[in-house]
């Protein structure tokens, strides 16, 4: 797991007012953190798929990350690796119930992204209920809620990565409070080579002299 991934992660919960304990000695079938939120939750009703403003209806959580960014989430590669949803399953429970006590928690997964047709993201999204998932987090979401908390003239001064963000900010290099980038995402095409002085390519050359 990249630890740019999981400290994104947190610092997305800290801006968004919860309080987040790492759980480092951990297995596969184990989340990431534990989170509460410091102020009384919302009484509105989540959706499935939270973004920051869905954070606010939400109490406590066990979350874990699986930032595979090379890779979407289908219906088929979440069956396929089970640990995945393992964090979910009643058997890791205890961890939580030992931090928690009776309250009750959300089982909440961050993934690098689910398929973006209509079709295949509903199956992945009905895989992870019936495999006791409460709520997902695509990545994209948790960077845009990133980008909205991160001030121009806040202090970050104890992360990096959040300072980066400001800088992306404060130089206009985020639009619209959007991810969108001042900057081309695709590289440049290949420049045509030059000739050197005196060079003549190939296909230019006539036929030889006898």
């Amino acid at each position: 797991m990249n630890g740019l991934d999981l400290q994104l992660v947190r610092e997305f919960f800290e801006l968004n007012l919860f309080r987040v304990m790492p759980f480092w000695q951990r297995s596969e079938r184990d989340p990431h953190f534990f989170v509460e939120n410091a102020l009384a939750p919302s009484s509105a009703v989540p959706e499935f798929e939270l973004d920051a403003g869905g954070l606010a209806s939400i109490a406590r959580g066990a979350v874990s990350v699986r930032a595979w960014h090379a890779d979407r989430f289908y219906a088929s590669v979440i069956e396929a690796n089970p640990t995945v949803t393992a964090f979910a399953r009643r058997e890791s429970h205890g961890t939580a119930r030992a931090l928690f006590g009776a309250a009750e928690y959300q089982h909440i997964l961050v993934l690098s992204e689910l398929p973006v047709s209509p079709a295949p993201r509903a199956a992945a999204l009905q895989v992870l209920a019936r495999l006791e998932v409460d709520h997902v987090i695509e990545f994209s979401t948790l960077l845009e809620g990133l980008v909205q908390r991160v001030g121009e003239n806040g202090s970050y001064a104890s992360s990096a990565s959040l300072q980066l963000i400001q800088l992306f900010k404060r130089y206009r290099f985020f639009q619209q409070q959007q991810l969108e980038l001042g900057f081309p995402l695709e590289p440049p095409g290949a420049l045509p080579l030059e000739k050197f002085p005196g060079e003549v390519a190939e296909e230019d050359s006539g036929p030889e002299s006898d």
